[in-house]
């Protein structure tokens, strides 16, 4: 399932990257993760994506179940989008998803094929590239009030698509 998002030159890309996190990206404490797979056991797997292009965005949620759980964790993933659109992460929640990012991201750099490739998409993009360190200040710079209104503005479920398959 998915919805288009921002380009990779909307100053809303990086809270939408830490919201995207939060909701089903790297790692086992996923919203979407503990919701769907741990408490409930209905999906094997399941995850958020985000990918910025130069024009427009995409957004997707990719979960494999049983056929007979298919609505179940349609309803579990549209109910984890809600409580993002309608409750703004608190302190401690925001630092933590702070945190798991910038580990996730200096785990990325760790590869320097990924820091390689990671500079020259965004040299295709951007006349200057920034510093890890500029990219790391920009994350920590991340306010609850942003990732509320990113949100609001890509996780409608009347404007998803869905793909499925039996």
């Amino acid at each position: 399932m998915g919805n288009l998002a921002y380009s990779v030159k909307e100053d809303k890309r990086a809270p939408f990257l830490l919201m995207t996190n939060v909701l089903g990206g790297q790692g086992m404490n996923t919203r979407l993760n503990m919701s769907v797979r741990e408490k409930k056991g209905l999906a094997y797997t399941i995850e958020a994506n985000y990918t910025p292009f130069s024009d427009i965005g995409f957004f997707s949620i990719y979960f494999g179940c049983d056929p007979h759980n298919r609505d179940c964790c349609i309803d579990l993933i549209y109910n984890e989008m809600e409580k993002l659109r309608k409750r703004k992460l608190g302190t401690m929640q925001l630092y933590y998803a702070k945190q798991q990012f910038i580990g996730q991201l200096n785990l990325s750099y760790e590869a320097k094929l990924n820091e390689m490739l990671s500079i020259g998409h965004v040299a295709l993009f951007f006349e200057e590239v920034d510093t890890i360190e500029e990219s790391l200040a920009e994350i920590c710079d991340i306010s609850a009030d942003e990732i509320l209104e990113v949100a609001n503005e890509i996780l409608l479920p009347d404007k998803f698509s869905m793909l499925t398959f039996e």
